[in-house]
């Protein structure tokens, strides 16, 4: 069969497979593919009604967050079943101001002119525009590209440390990395560089880069901040908003550029002393502190409305949720569970040997990436203090952490290393158990005191989903978790020293 010639006329069920793959490489990212399933109508040449419901977007969605899924694809197909020729799919992208998409189907495919613009339309406001038109002040496009490249650039230069720690592509796992003397500016020219400039340049920052260890964190620009997260949509990522979660620190949203970068971006809570005291401190902890499982801040924004910190996007969300299957997530296997025990306990007995205790270690602040690496997050309530001698602690008016993770000499506001022992200890039974940390319908709440209570056999709770479990992998994982729950401080292990019995397990 020869190659189809596409007109106007042509069906867009017929168009050819690589032209699909291009209009869904141009409305995938940013989620511009929305502002085009709103304005498809529901019958081409009568008064607009729109096919497609909220509910049927959210359906697309849904489909996008699939390893192969794109909503476009879904979209042109279901759309395609009505016969739409490719003036209609024209025409809607150019009413939705796509103008990208539509030229690319008049010009490059039918070797047409390009579509009309309105007259309001400006070559600056194209695509990008699609991005959030809600907000009122938007960065252009330049300064987006400077951020996502300068970001890019501290990406890569923690791969240095961390080698297979990052990806390829748009989906990076990205990470807090280093600059040359402070200059986030390398590689740019006022004047516009040429593509060879740009790629000389890029490439000699980046050799820079990795030649240096010093964490250099990104300042980002509120309005910026308000543009890539949809002006800080409070509709969850599920029903296609940018709501990431809620926590006793702040909100985190979803950042995504025009190319696809993405970030996570918490904001602060409350703008009062008590909130920006633990601002500082995460902010202070992060940029000092750099592991492959402690999570990667790459930035602040202090001028706007809010406070915000700018950290790597986890795809994968929490433990917490993935434990417990949130949105229908397929249950960690047995081999995940083992590798995510091992991160952890890395992350903290990093933290903990450079005299720093999290005291809110629990499974919603381990975090993990594409590849489910653990990172330990949310440093608002670390604090420096022992290694964790039993003869030695710091004291604390104040009691910080999650009751069910609480050692019991967190009670006396005691502080040490130790601490995050016992927190470990919780996180490795939810772990083997699946089952939450908390439960007010147990008759023992917490739930370190129901499996003490009712467990004979600890196989017999072993969390079925994630089968089949080797015995011998169990009956080590209790035990470390036991120990780490040692009522006596004294006797409680740091992870630092269970570490290396974590590592053989397989």
């Amino acid at each position: 069969m020869g190659r189809i010639t596409v007109t106007e006329e042509t069906y867009i069920r017929q168009l050819p497979f690589s032209a699909v793959q291009k209009l869904q490489m141009i409305l995938d990212p940013g989620k511009l593919w929305e502002k085009f399933a709103v304005n498809i109508p529901k019958k081409i040449g009568i008064e607009f009604e729109p096919k497609y419901s909220y509910i049927s977007i959210e359906q697309f969605s849904k489909i996008g967050r699939t390893s192969d899924g794109s909503p476009t694809r879904a979209i042109l197909s279901d759309w395609g079943m009505q016969n739409v020729k490719v003036k209609d799919l024209i025409s809607v992208l150019s009413e939705s101001k796509l103008y990208a998409a539509a030229d690319y189907l008049s010009v490059s495919l039918m070797e047409g002119k390009p579509v009309e613009r309105k007259a309001s339309d400006s070559e600056a406001e194209r695509d990008e525009e699609n991005i959030n038109q809600d907000c009122k002040t938007k960065p252009d496009k330049t300064e987006q590209q400077k951020v996502e490249t300068q970001l890019l650039r501290s990406a890569t230069a923690a791969a240095a440390d961390f080698p297979g720690a990052i990806g390829s592509g748009n989906d990076l796992s990205y990470a807090s990395g280093g600059c040359p003397s402070g200059n986030l500016n390398a590689g740019f020219k006022n004047s516009g560089p040429t593509e060879s400039d740009e790629i000389e340049e890029e490439e000699h920052a980046l050799k820079s880069l990795l030649s240096v260890k010093e964490i250099c964190l990104q300042h980002m620009n509120y309005n910026l901040l308000k543009t890539i997260t949809g002006d800080f949509n409070e509709k969850e990522l599920l029903f296609g908003g940018n709501l990431i979660g809620r926590g006793g620190f702040g909100t985190v949203y979803l950042g995504q550029f025009h190319n696809g970068f993405q970030i996570a971006v918490k904001c602060l809570k409350d703008d009062n002393e008590d909130m920006r005291k633990q601002f500082e401190t995460e902010l202070q902890v992060l940029s000092k502190y750099r592991h492959e499982n402690i999570v990667h801040l790459l930035g602040s924004s202090k001028d706007g409305l809010q406070h915000c910190l700018i950290y790597q996007y986890m795809q994968n969300g929490s433990l917490e949720d993935r434990l417990c299957c949130k949105n229908d997530t397929t249950p960690l296997s047995c081999l995940l569970r083992i590798k995510i025990v091992k991160g952890t306990a890395r992350g903290i007995a990093y933290l903990n040997g450079q005299g720093l205790v999290h005291r809110d270690i629990k499974s919603a602040n381990v975090l993990l990436d594409k590849d489910f690496v653990p990172k330990v997050g949310d440093f608002a309530t670390a604090r420096m203090a022992p290694s964790g001698n039993s003869s030695t602690f710091k004291n604390t008016s104040v009691l910080i952490g999650t009751s069910a993770y609480l050692a019991p000499e967190a009670f006396q506001f005691d502080v040490s290393a130790k601490l995050d022992s016992y927190s470990f200890g919780v996180v490795l039974l939810e772990l083997i158990t699946g089952l939450p940390p908390f439960d007010n319908d147990r008759e023992e709440k917490d739930l370190w005191s129901h499996i003490d209570e009712n467990c004979d056999e600890i196989m017999d709770m072993v969390d079925q989903t994630a089968a089949p479990w080797n015995k011998q992998n169990i009956d080590t994982l209790y035990r470390i978790a036991r120990n780490c729950l040692e009522h006596k401080k004294k006797k409680r292990p740091l992870v630092e020293h269970i570490l290396p019995e974590l590592e053989e397990l397989s």
